[in-house]
């Protein structure tokens, strides 16, 4: 930092001013040549003015990631910099003329810090220590501007001046270099200290320069006593304030850097925390989406990227086009646009008889991918040229080594896509079908995307154009084929529709379609001559040796080259091998010697090359990989390879790295377009992001790692070169059968590895065994073997089949059970092969086969349904060894399905299990609820005779438990405690016990059984925990709160490094509820954060964050709502790091307004909601669904705007109240996702209530209008899942007109919200008649509960809950029910949101009526008491912190009408009247909708 400045020696000062004959001019260009060799980024007068710097500055703040929407945080740092800009601005004035005039010091110096800023930004800096720099740089220039003041305009002055200032720019440079390297703590903390050696000298010389400007300046004044006080007391003062600067910049950085373990231990929890939500998750997955844009793409539609959020995840085909224009040779590729066929494919005149497809076919290596890019390119010149007609130029890029590439779903998903971003309108009609409520589209289905989004785009006469570009039909599977076959099909049934398609394909492919108009170019040599010879001389003149070839060596390479080619990869191919050769005379010596006749002998010499290169004892290693990867099923990354090579292979002189470099670059290189696309598919590796999060000084490094790159053939002909071996003893070739043979024997080693600390590379090759090895083992066949490779392949396939080195439990590591591999068999291809396999071996002398191997082909050539069976034996045996659920069900679920392929496939119950579709899913499953009955579970377990220790009977109890059969689970105990345990045993068998006793209801036993198990001493800490939490959901049970409440916390401490399960923590959040406000809220404040956050959304998608209204009302009454943000806050700080913080920052907002009815802090913070980005992704750990999210947020939002509205006095801010509520659906999350139309017609009627109050009437009635077509849309359809909504909505349409006559439409419409308005459209919400009791409808609920319910809510299940004390069912105009009325309901309830307790719900038969639904509020219903409270909270004026479930003064409607009886075959009945409910519809619609208008528009008032 700054120090006072010696004692002035007047004598050397003088010389050093008289000597310095140095240009400023030179000093400031040499300054500027320093920051470039500093940060290699030479300064751009990029700003007009200082405040164009501060703006864009601020804008950088605003995105950084720490500190995003924080005003007071992004103030403080732009008043820094804008009053550093002023210091700068006014300490350089003497300067500007004699320094660099295009550049000034003062505009460079501001430029820096923007760079600085901008680096900030984009790795996420610490907002502190951004801070810490600016203020140190503020303190710095204030003395600048001290001593400039008085400082004499002379050359030697300035000079000293100018010295100071290169020196700060020199600070700059060095700032931005770390900020860069993600080391910018580091260098705030040297720099502070001075410890770096580097960084240390670079500030010293700032501080020596600014020293040597002090004395010049005491110097030149040093005849005025007066100011020489006047500026050292102006020193003195800023040297105290840089002085406490210091220390408090110490203290934060120290406090800074001793945190960052805390944070990483955080970050690590944080790890555990997402792995154990999303192993309870049963539905979708957080990471099942990406984000997608358009390469290139300019000025797209801004709601285009609700398309790209509403399809699944995929790799973007504009990476493959990219991909193949950098490879692209200016002014080639165009001579198919001469090509008749071309012409009338392209004709646009309707007079014209168009060619629905155009085939581009040719031999491999002829550039048909350059051509299709070639093609596309000049369509979408032609799109652009023609203002007449809409057209949509649509590409995709099939490659069968990309498994987003190999689907044809994904084509037609990207054309819709394509389709969005490029053409406004009809990105808007997209927006529209996507947003509809009657269509079921599904993305997963082509044929249904292409019905109901793509082909209405292009149906109307004098329509819109589509041109699709296919490139690479070949590479389709044949069912991908076949699905591209029957587009064509549905194309030539559908000639007027303007859709026409170009594809790419090899000749052998046939496309001839009846019915379908079609035009074909073959690529021929003489067709593409032009193109080679541009290739060629490109090459000539751009490869790093040619180019310095005389131009006869040239010629003649481009002759013999034009002579020999057949295709335009040969020629590149030879180009690249004339390069390497680097000498002319060699390459005129191959070129007058035989060339290869053609590509796929230029193929086998390169191939011989590298034979050669390669030692006779690496030749099988190699040649096992190259057979690796030209037939496996997915790509290896470069780590697979290495992790292949060293475990697999075993060969430890191969270095794959060098290889790729070395004797394998003619064929092989690293593919790096998935990792291209990677950047923008942020989120779907979760816990990857925290790892790297915990990792943070190595990120940058990592981003950089070449290892999760993609080892791949450099052409697609390549590897169909390697696939082609018809001979053994080829050069590192093999054929098929061979292949799949070695890459079979490398798939058992992987299974039979070393379970433990596996990499992401053994874990991926461990995946791929599991998935894989089977199939690779079908496609072996015993001709043409030698024996004793065969022999070799048996044995190491046996010694998988009969679990010799624990394969079983591999396959259960790599989860992918024996069902889920079928799906790639056809007809027990398995089986037969194993069969033949074993009547080979039978044939053999058996001397040659180890015993094992012997022994079950024997026994498999006799009955092949008893090949599988030694595996399905091992996984009973690793289900018998399971110590929790989630390992037992997952042994459990290969036990089954080895099962099913053996002569005991009878004992599974196919038919009596979910569908029996386990083998899709991973460990979403493992809490799914009575999968599997009581007698297939007994009766696997038996098939085998596996022997049943006493810890068996217990995994077969704990999956008899999970399965929900208690008393099965119960006799296996029973029978398990009977026989010998150790203690820790013996207790884990207890606690189970103990929980299936609860279940039955048999507490007191189940009391007994849980204090025995905790009667033993040294218990592992987690199997402590869960006795306890065991032993507190039985008091809990028994109606003993407070012992429960004490034993659960005693659970929650027994490991505090270990937070307990979410479903646990819920429990006892639920105790604590019932129990007290006060209590609820100490225990959270003892909770550490990650408990806090666990509690607050686990399970948030299933219950609609129900936990956080537990929060809210326990937070009033125990008035600690300060806590309660906090708690909020240190959850979001969490979360922000993955993106995820929306939805408790949402539920953050509703604290603010249902807590305070803090109007401005609830809509800043849903700002920040809104403002946020999103792509299609769930949120992690709260697993909430974005659109829903949204939908939530824009309604509330609508609330709180319309309160600022109504409160408000002033014209003008109520017109800006206007503006602010219309614009909602244009905020960034609004752009980004699709909502449904229904769920928003809240904020259509809020913008039409401010409007009729600011605005004109007749948009008034239009907003109306549009909110009450909607709900008539929506009511009229043939789906009934939205009807209860929008009979909601169609309420509240109604009251909002201000018509007496609609009020009793609107109450008609709440009534009926429980009925099922018409019972022949199928519908999940309709479920069950109800009888018009509630007993009978309460024993409906009940009996579905068990069956569907999650671990938590079973878990609280079977005690004696409290049951909710009902209001009166009489109160209120209510007729009373017949038990024989049989009315039309849905299954589903509504729950009082005022401050009731217990709750009042609201169900079918309206039995808890009356309710009270506010006509203001989004979604705000009361029951009679909770209305009473609300009224008289009305007449005294409510306080500011309650409970606000309804804002002041609002008005209700009141549900059922009088007479209300309900719905049945779609008739209402109220009271003796009886009237189909679409008939009611359509005269509300026709006439009373019309007639209000009518009058509202004739009213004088």
């Amino acid at each position: 930092m700054a120090t006072k400045a010696p004692d002035i020696d007047t004598k050397a000062v003088k010389q050093q001013l008289d000597s310095d004959k140095r240009d400023i001019a030179d000093m400031w260009n040499d300054a500027l040549k320093s920051y470039r060799g500093i940060l290699g980024v030479q300064l751009q007068p990029d700003f007009g003015s200082t405040q164009q710097m501060i703006d864009f500055a601020t804008e950088q703040m605003n995105n950084f990631h720490r500190f995003r929407h924080n005003e007071k945080k992004v103030d403080k740092l732009r008043s820094l910099f804008a009053a550093n800009l002023d210091y700068i601005q006014a300490g350089a004035t003497q300067l500007v003329a004699a320094a660099t005039p295009a550049f000034p010091p003062a505009a460079a110096i501001g430029t820096a810090l923007t760079y600085m800023l901008k680096a900030c930004k984009q790795v996420s800096a610490d907002y502190d220590v951004v801070t810490a720099f600016f203020e140190d740089m503020n303190s710095f220039l204030q003395r600048i501007t001290i001593l400039e003041t008085r400082l004499p305009k002379y050359p030697a002055y300035r000079n000293c001046l100018m010295d100071v200032f290169t020196s700060l720019l020199n600070m700059c440079g060095f700032a931005t270099k770390y900020i860069e390297r993600g080391r910018f703590k580091k260098w705030i903390s040297n720099m502070i200290s001075g410890e770096d050696s580097e960084l240390g000298g670079a500030r010293k010389k700032m501080d020596t320069s600014l020293d040597r400007l002090q004395a010049a300046t005491e110097y030149a004044i040093l005849g005025n006593t007066e100011e020489l006080q006047k500026m050292n007391g102006e020193l003195h003062e800023n040297q105290m304030a840089q002085n406490r600067m210091l220390q408090e910049q110490t203290e934060m950085l120290a406090s800074v850097l001793s945190s960052q373990d805390s944070v990483r231990s955080d970050l690590q929890n944080m790890t555990k925390l997402l792995q154990a939500f999303q192993e309870n998750r049963k539905g979708g997955d957080s990471g099942a989406k990406a984000t997608k844009g358009k390469i290139g793409a300019q000025s797209k539609p801004p709601t285009a990227n609700r398309i790209v959020n509403y399809m699944p995840d995929t790799l973007n085909p504009a990476i493959e086009y990219r991909n193949i224009k950098d490879t692209f040779v200016a002014d080639t590729g165009t001579w198919i646009f001469d090509e008749p066929a071309w012409t009338d494919w392209v004709a646009r005149s309707d007079s014209e008889r168009r060619k629905t497809l155009l085939t581009i076919s040719g031999p491999a290596g002829m550039g048909k991918s350059h051509l299709a890019a070639s093609a596309y390119d000049h369509l979408v010149h032609l799109a652009e040229s023609n203002h007449e007609t809409v057209t949509c130029v649509a590409q995709f890029y099939f490659r069968e080594t990309e498994w987003d590439l190999q689907e044809f779903v994904n084509a037609m998903n990207w054309i819709v896509i394509q389709i969005a971003e490029q053409n406004m309108a009809l990105c808007e009609k997209l927006n529209v079908e996507i947003s509809r409520e009657d269509l079921d589209i599904r993305v997963e289905d082509w044929e249904s995307v292409w019905k109901h989004l793509v082909a209405p785009l292009f149906a109307t006469e004098n329509g819109p154009r589509l041109q699709i570009v296919f490139d690479g039909i070949d590479e389709l599977e044949d069912t991908e084929r076949m699905c591209f076959v029957k587009f064509l099909k549905m194309l030539g049934k559908k000639p007027d529709l303007h859709v026409s398609v170009l594809c790419t394909t090899m000749p052998n492919v046939s496309l001839a379609v009846d019915g379908v108009s079609q035009a074909s170019i073959l690529v021929e040599k003489d067709e593409i001559l032009p193109d080679l010879r541009a290739l060629v001389w490109h090459k000539l003149d751009n490869l790093d040796h040619l180019r310095r070839f005389s131009r006869y060596v040239k010629q003649e390479i481009a002759t013999r080259l034009e002579e020999m080619a057949d295709c335009l990869l040969y020629a590149e191919l030879m180009l690249n091998r004339f390069n390497n050769n680097a000498r002319e005379g060699a390459v005129l010596k191959a070129l007058r010697g035989p060339l290869p006749a053609d590509l796929e002998h230029l193929y086998l010499n390169m191939l011989s090359d590298c034979e050669r290169q390669i030692p006779e004892t690496q030749r099988q290693s190699i040649k096992t990989f190259l057979a690796w990867l030209a037939y496996s099923w997915a790509p290896l990354t470069l780590n697979e390879c290495k992790t292949l090579m060293n475990l697999i292979i075993a060969d430890k002189d191969i270095n794959i790295e060098e290889e790729l470099d070395g004797r394998l670059a003619s064929f092989l290189c690293l593919n790096n377009s998935a990792d291209e696309d990677a950047d923008k598919r942020t989120k779907t590796q979760l816990i990857q992001k925290t790892e790297e999060l915990e990792h943070m000084d190595n990120s940058l490094d990592s981003a950089y790692d070449d290892g999760k790159l993609q080892v791949k053939f450099k052409t697609r002909s390549m590897r169909g070169f390697f696939r082609n071996a018809q001979g053994k003893d080829e050069a590192l070739r093999v054929p098929s059968s061979e292949a799949h043979r070695r890459i079979s024997i490398a798939c058992s080693h992987i299974l039979q590895g070393n379970m433990s600390d596996r990499d992401e590379a053994q874990k991926g090759l461990l995946d791929y065994a599991g998935r894989n090895w089977a199939s690779h083992l079908t496609w072996v066949s015993s001709a043409n073997q030698v024996e004793a490779e065969s022999i070799a392949f048996l044995e190491s396939a046996v010694t998988v089949l009969i679990d010799q080195n624990g394969s079983a439990s591999q396959f259960e590591v790599a989860n992918s059970d024996y069902q889920d591999q079928a799906a790639n068999w056809s007809e027990n291809n398995l089986l037969n092969g194993l069969s033949r396999w074993a009547s080979w071996a039978s044939s053999l002398d058996q001397s040659k086969l180890d015993q094992k191997t012997s022994d079950w082909c024997q026994t498999a050539a006799e009955d092949k349904e008893s090949a599988m069976v030694p595996l399905a034996k091992a996984h009973i045996k690793n289900w018998f060894n399971s110590r929790s659920a989630k390992s037992a069900i997952r042994s459990y679920k290969f036990a089954r399905s080895a099962t099913l392929l053996t002569g005991h496939k009878d004992v599974v119950h196919v038919d009596d299990s979910s569908d029996d579709d386990i083998s899709e899913s991973s460990d979403e499953d493992d809490e799914e609820r009575g999968a599997w009955s009581a007698e297939e579970i007994q009766g696997i377990a038996k098939t085998f005779d596996v022997e049943m220790d006493s810890m068996a009977h217990f995994a077969v109890g704990l999956l008899l438990e999970h399965s929900e059969h208690y008393e099965e689970a119960l006799l296996e105990i029973e029978t398990g405690l009977s026989l010998r345990h150790n203690n820790a045993d013996r207790s884990q068998v207890l606690v189970l016990r103990a929980e299936v006793l609860r279940q039955l209801e048999r507490y007191e036993e189940a009391r007994v059984s849980i204090s025995e198990a905790l009667a033993f001493s040294d218990l592992p800490k987690s199997l402590q925990a869960k006795a306890l939490y065991t032993r507190g959901r039985i008091e809990d049970s028994l109606d003993l709160i407070e012992d429960s409440v004490r034993t659960y916390e005693e659970s929650r401490l027994v490991d505090p490094s270990t937070a307990l399960p979410g479903d646990i923590l819920k429990e006892e959040i639920d105790l604590l509820e019932r129990k007290d406000a006060n209590d609820l809220i100490s225990t959270l404040q003892a909770w550490t954060p990650l408990e806090r956050l666990t509690s607050m959304t686990w399970l948030y998608d299933e219950d609609d964050g129900a936990v956080h209204e537990t929060f809210r009302k326990a937070a009033i009454r125990a008035q600690k709502f300060d806590f309660l943000l906090e708690a909020y806050n240190e959850a979001i700080e969490l979360l922000d790091p993955l993106d995820s913080a929306a939805p408790i920052q949402y539920q953050l907002a509703l604290a603010y307004w249902l807590i305070q009815r803090d109007a401005s802090a609830s809509r800043e913070t849903l700002n920040i909601v809104l403002d946020s980005k999103s792509y299609g992704f769930l949120y992690a750990l709260t697993n909430e669904d974005p659109i829903y999210l949204l939908s939530q947020a824009i309604n509330l939002m609508s609330d709180v705007l319309w309160e600022q509205f109504w409160s408000n006095g002033d014209a003008l801010q109520k017109e800006q109240l206007l503006i602010d509520t219309k614009a909602l659906l244009q905020r960034p999350l609004a752009r980004a996702l699709s909502t449904q139309r229904s769920d928003v017609v809240h904020h259509t009627v809020t913008i039409a209530k401010m409007t009729r109050k600011v605005g004109r009437s007749r948009d008034f009635q239009d907003e109306l209008q549009k909110a009450f077509s909607i709900c008539y849309d929506a009511l009229d359809d043939n789906v009934g899942w939205n009807d209860a909504d929008n009979l909601e909505n169609l309420a509240e349409v109604l009251l909002t007109v201000g018509a007496i006559t609609l009020e009793r439409e609107a109450r008609i419409a709440i009534s009926a919200r429980f009925s099922n308005l018409d019972p022949e459209i199928a519908d999940d919400a309709s479920t069950h008649d109800d009888g018009g009791s509630s007993e009978s409808s309460e024993s409906s609920e009940d009996s579905g509960s068990d069956e569907d319910s999650d671990e938590s809510e079973k878990n609280q299940k079977g005690g004696k809950q409290p049951q909710p004390k009902r209001d009166d069912p009489t109160n209120g105009a209510v007729e009373p029910k017949s038990p024989t009325d049989q009315y039309d309901t849905i299954d589903d309830t509504i729950m009082c949101d005022g401050t009731c307790d217990p709750q009042v719900e609201f169900e079918p038969g309206w039995q808890t009526a009356p309710m009270y639904r506010c006509i203001s509020c989004y979604d705000c219903n009361l029951c009679q008491s909770c209305h009473d409270v609300k009224q008289q909270l009305d007449r005294e004026k409510a306080p500011k912190s309650m409970y606000h479930f309804c804002g002041p003064n609002h008005k209700y409607i009141k549900a059922p009408i009088e007479g209300w009886k309900g719905i049945k075959d779609g008739v209402m009945y109220i009271g003796d009247e009886e009237t189909p409910f679409k008939e009611w519809l359509q005269d509300l619609k026709d006439t009373k909708w019309k007639q209000v208008w009518e009058t509202f528009w004739t009213s004088e008032d």
